[in-house]
């Protein structure tokens, strides 16, 4: 379906890649990230020019070496800044722009590309992680810096974060906390592993779990008590990942263990609206095209990426999967490896592998 793939090797395990939406399709910025490589776990930002070439080369801007696996990349959608959920348990932010040269023309209201990957004070865990919660294992960034993050212990944190120096300290000890002024942090305890997690508006967020639940959390109360558990009929799937469609926030796709893949309206009570198995590998990530919102973008551990074509449902404007949906490969035959990480713009697309590769595709709607 894309017009053109190329292949990139980058000699580390992609376990995440972002994409930085306030630049333009013609010169994407990618943030992708490591795991299993030890000390030499890193973060790297690339920027892509307006073709690409046959071996799918990106410039490197930056590299950031990691204390620990990567295990959630999240650019901020205001800010430009990178946020960074570790398999140490740590939170990271980073600043991806430098302060403006003097003399430099930027009145043409173009944002400046980002240059740098600069941390911007310690990382922060969750205060009531005193026994350990584990890895990062789901975030969510809105407004700039109020962040939705869950941990393999089933710990829950939404709170506005801010990079805040002690009185009298240097900047040197400058350290990421929930920011002071901006509402409490709230936290809260699910029964296993959180997978994903995304808002679905101002005041309502969805996350979904090892057990196989998708949880509806009313932001207004606090984490302390879910609103709603939504599950799969019959013997639960882990499930993997989740994301809330960019126009209808009642829809949410899910994706769990077995290559199975899930559409929810909110609205209902309690089951899916459809349900389709894809292939024999886990879902590992789902993704909505930010503009032509019937096209949902899949990809598994069988190292498959799809794009799906999605239905109307009838039931008051609602996106639905067929029972047979057709699945249109993103990704050439050849990768056989898990598809970790991928990130979407309106015609642009990069995903990292347990091979090593990144892919970069341009005009990938259908």
């Amino acid at each position: 379906m894309a017009s053109k793939v190329a292949a990139k090797f980058v000699s580390y395990r992609v376990s995440q890649v972002a994409l930085a939406s306030h630049y333009t399709d013609k010169e994407p910025v990618v943030a992708a990230g490591s795991w299993d490589e030890g000390p030499s776990n890193r973060i790297q930002l690339l920027g892509y020019g307006p073709e690409l070439d046959a071996e799918g080369s990106p410039q490197l801007i930056a590299v950031h070496r990691c204390h620990g696996d990567v295990m959630c990349l999240r650019f901020d959608p205001i800010y430009q800044n990178l946020f960074v959920g570790l398999g140490t348990g740590e939170l990271v932010a980073m600043a991806t722009t430098a302060e403006e040269e003097p003399g430099s023309n930027n009145g043409s209201g173009e944002r400046q590309r980002p240059r740098l990957l600069r941390q911007l004070g310690q990382g922060w865990r969750p205060s009531t992680d005193s026994f350990g919660s584990g890895a990062v294992s789901a975030l969510a960034i809105r407004d700039g810096w109020h962040a939705l993050a869950g941990w393999e212990s089933g710990r829950l944190v939404c709170c506005s974060l801010a990079v805040e120096v002690p009185d009298g300290g240097c900047s040197d000890a400058a350290t990421l906390r929930p920011a002071s002024g901006c509402g409490r942090e709230s936290v809260g305890l699910d029964s296993c592993c959180v997978t994903g997690a995304d808002f679905i508006d101002q005041n309502a967020a969805c996350t979904v779990n090892s057990m196989g639940q998708l949880k509806l959390w009313d932001l207004r109360t606090g984490l302390g008590q879910y609103d709603k558990v939504l599950t799969v009929a019959g013997d639960p799937k882990a499930m993997h990942c989740a994301r809330r469609h960019p126009a209808q926030p009642h829809l949410v796709a899910t994706g769990a263990s077995g290559g199975c893949l899930c559409l929810w309206d909110l609205r209902q009570e309690k089951f899916p609206v459809s349900i389709v198995e894809l292939d024999d590998g886990h879902v590992t990530q789902v993704e909505f095209h930010p503009v032509q919102g019937d096209l949902l973008f899949v990809s598994t551990m069988a190292g498959q990426l799809y794009a799906i074509k999605l239905s109307d449902s009838g039931g008051g404007g609602s996106a639905a999967l067929t029972d047979n949906p057709h699945l249109t490969a993103v990704l050439p035959a050849s990768q056989k490896l898990p598809v970790n990480s991928f990130c979407l713009g309106e015609d642009f697309l990069c995903a990292g592998t347990e091979d090593e590769l990144l892919y970069a595709a341009a005009g990938v709607c259908l």
